[in-house]
């Protein structure tokens, strides 16, 4: 046997011979296959070509040379500076994750002796930066040597631990950082090849690999052209990663804001976009997310604690967990998703956990936030369709008119939630202030509108239209000022009588006067009619003729019916041969909801009607001496005898001026008293008032002003002037 493996070697070694001397002498163009052998190792350099007890990236060593047991020159590389990296097992996809630079080793007899730093490779330094985006520019070491020596390096950045299999100076080489390989296996393959080479073949020491994806995720990098091919001049050795992540819960929640179970682009997260206070309103962050609870199994039992959105917890254990949201007041669960799968609302989720590597689970709930709409009913006093301030619901006992208006009248709604869900109608009473309100609205499209009492007209929000339509209430929406407006129609009433005695008032037994023309005229604040038109003019005519009268009303009454509250000037059309005594130009009022303007009334007096002088000669006819004295009060006679005198007939002649006058003076002022006593008989043609006049005369009260001059100092005036004053009061005395 050994003969004959002499012979082979024999044979085999000219032809090597020849091969080597033909690559050298340009003859081909490939070099001469690397001899040696890499193996993967455990951070001791104990066990080689672990590939099913690697239980973190961390634990993978790359080891150049012999392996356990075997002479120190067995598979060893020849001398030289080498260059390693980890792919997929294709070759295909780079996992090493720094750049080349960082990836130096030297082989000496036939091992591994050292990591060389980059800077005795011409670079300036030991480090490289990447740009990570969000975190900015990161600069990173090359190389950390973590201790103690023999254990992986947890910083995972080519640890260098000694060889125990062949002792210093033979080490192993951490082969961290790399990427998580695509292979559904978990399969890495470690490379291994001459700087010389790599170099040879365009490969850039300096270069950062650049990002492979794969139907936009990242499987790795590109692969690096300094490998090959060709790849006469490698070593590779595949291994198996069993690294174990622990399974991870995470929970979520989102802001429902149109209630519609689904998230929404744009609907915020909960405790990442906005965030809730201790009282479960919504507010900026920081502050806090939504509470949930989380019961996880323990050695012998469970436990249950309190946490906020969002939250990723690790399953230490296999077994089930529990995860329940807490709901404040107002708040309505409208969502669940659990591992991206949409399931009907529960506050509670049930999870098992099987506890394989890399398991994980996410649960999000979705909720949103109840609203509510309100408002007040008022009386819009001046009917103008503007909330005025003094516009408010008064109360019972300030004003039992308008009370009924907006006091306990029926406020609905009704509309469509954002869930298709029909809602109301729903009717309910205001308040004895007028105020109303709808809670617990979830988010969707309403209306309101209120059931006008009777005899009450809308105004606000609109002219006979006491309605909000398309309300869009969204979570937690609050739409208050939904206010109504109503006003009542007003009136306008009074009488016109017969001021007997002239004095603007109605006095006892001045009656009505049946059948005379009264104006309205002015401008409505609002167009209850909508005719166009806010100028009102209007007429009537005092009953007792033309108007019949209601039961109970007195001839002469007038009344205006359903005035919109607005500004009015009520006039009389005085009748021929009367005068207008009160009021002077009509009156002007500004009528307001519900409003009964009474006592709006006329006094007429005339004609200028007097008793004469021979009337009272004969008062025994009819009147009693009592009755006579008290119509002498405050006249020219203080006793009966001395009227009797002054309402002789005989001796009123020329040479009695000033017993003459005092006879007319005495009649018109008996006649003045006697209309000024409703208890007395009175003539009707007696009707004499201060307030009569007679054209070219003058007014009745400035004559007996004037004879009563006269009488209290007589001797001051001549006898024209007593004269002149006496055919004065005589044309008064003797009107008929």
């Amino acid at each position: 046997m050994r003969f004959l493996m002499s012979i082979v070697t024999l044979i085999i070694v000219p032809i090597v011979a020849v091969a080597v001397a033909v690559i050298l002498l340009g003859g081909g163009s490939r070099a001469a296959s690397l001899p040696g052998a890499i193996f993967t190792t455990t951070a001791d350099g104990h066990i080689v070509n672990e590939n099913v007890r690697y239980n973190s990236k961390i634990e993978v060593y790359l080891d150049g040379g012999p392996g356990p047991n075997a002479p120190q020159h067995a598979a060893g590389l020849p001398d030289g500076l080498y260059i390693f990296q980890v792919t997929d097992p294709s070759g295909k996809v780079l996992l090493s994750e720094d750049p080349s630079k960082c990836r130096v080793v030297e082989v000496e007899d036939d091992v591994i002796v050292r990591l060389v730093p980059p800077i005795e490779l011409g670079f300036p330094n030991n480090i490289y930066t990447v740009n990570s985006g969000r975190r900015g520019t990161q600069i990173i070491p090359c190389h950390i040597q973590d201790e103690p020596d023999g254990v992986p390096g947890p910083s995972g950045r080519h640890d260098t631990n000694t060889d125990v299999d062949h002792g210093p100076p033979a080490i192993v080489v951490q082969l961290m950082p790399f990427f998580n390989t695509p292979n559904p296996g978990g399969v890495y393959k470690a490379w291994m090849m001459p700087l010389s080479r790599y170099e040879a073949n365009g490969g850039n020491l300096d270069a950062a690999p650049q990002p492979l994806k794969d139907r936009g995720k990242q499987i790795g990098y590109q692969r690096d052209t300094g490998f090959g091919p060709p790849r006469d001049q490698v070593k590779t050795d595949n291994f198996k990663v069993k690294e174990y992540f622990p399974p991870e819960i995470k929970v979520r929640k989102f802001h429902d804001g149109n209630g519609n179970g689904v998230w929404d682009a744009g609907e915020l997260e909960i405790g990442v976009d906005q965030c809730l206070d201790e009282g479960w309103d919504v507010v900026p962050c920081p502050d806090g997310g939504w509470p949930y609870e989380l019961t996880e199994p323990v050695d012998g039992g469970s436990v249950t604690n309190t946490y906020y959105t969002p939250g990723i917890h690790v399953a230490g254990l296999p077994g089930d967990y529990r995860v329940c949201e807490l709901i404040g007041d107002d708040w309505v669960q409208t969502a669940l998703y659990v591992d991206g799968v949409v399931l009907s609302v529960d506050r509670c989720v049930d999870l098992a956990i099987a506890g394989t590597s890399g398991e994980k689970h996410e649960v999000i709930f979705g909720d949103t936030q109840l609203g509510k709409t309100s408002g007040r009913k008022v009386i819009d006093f001046d009917a103008d369709g503007v909330k005025d301030p003094e516009d408010v619901c008064p109360s019972d006992v300030e004003d039992s008119v308008n009370h009924p208006g907006c006091a306990h009248v029926d406020v609905c709604l009704e509309g469509i939630d954002n869930l298709g869900r029909t809602v109301g109608p729903e009717c309910k009473p205001t308040d004895n202030n007028g105020y109303y309100e709808f809670t617990g609205l979830y988010p969707g499209t309403y209306r309101v509108w209120v059931i006008e009492p009777d005899e009450f007209h809308c105004s606000m929000p609109a002219l006979n239209d006491c309605e909000y339509p398309d309300l869009a209430v969204g979570s937690g929406s609050a739409i208050d000022d939904l206010d109504f407006g109503d006003f009542s129609l007003g009136e306008i009433q009074g009488v016109k009588f017969f001021d007997r005695n002239g004095n603007g008032e109605r006095d006892a037994g001045e009656e009505g006067m049946p059948n005379i023309e009264i104006r309205l005229d002015g401008t409505q604040n609002i167009d209850l009619d909508d005719d166009g038109s806010l100028e009102v003019s209007l007429a009537t005519h005092t009953c007792g003729d033309i108007v019949a009268c209601p039961p109970g009303v007195e001839a002469g009454s007038y009344w205006f019916l359903d005035l919109v509250p607005g500004s009015y000037v009520v006039t009389e059309v005085t009748p021929d041969g009367l005068v207008q005594i009160a009021p002077e130009d009509g009156y002007r009022e500004k009528l307001t909801s519900d409003e009964v303007c009474t006592g709006k009334d006329f006094a007429n007096f005339g004609p200028c009607n007097g008793l004469t002088p021979g009337y009272w000669s004969n008062w025994r006819n009819h009147y009693t001496e009592a009755q006579f004295t008290t119509l002498l009060a405050g006249t020219v006679a203080t006793s009966i005898a001395e009227a009797d005198s002054f309402l002789e007939s005989l001796g009123c002649d020329d040479g009695d001026a000033l017993h003459c006058m005092r006879r007319f003076l005495l009649a018109d002022q008996l006649t003045l008293n006697l209309t000024q006593d409703p208890e007395l008989p009175n003539p009707s043609d007696g009707s004499l008032v201060g307030a009569c006049s007679i054209d070219e005369i003058g007014a009745l009260q400035s004559a007996i002003d004037d004879g009563l001059a006269i009488l209290s100092n007589a001797s001051a005036y001549s006898r024209d002037d007593i004269l002149a004053v006496k055919n004065r009061l005589a044309a008064f005395a003797e009107l008929h």
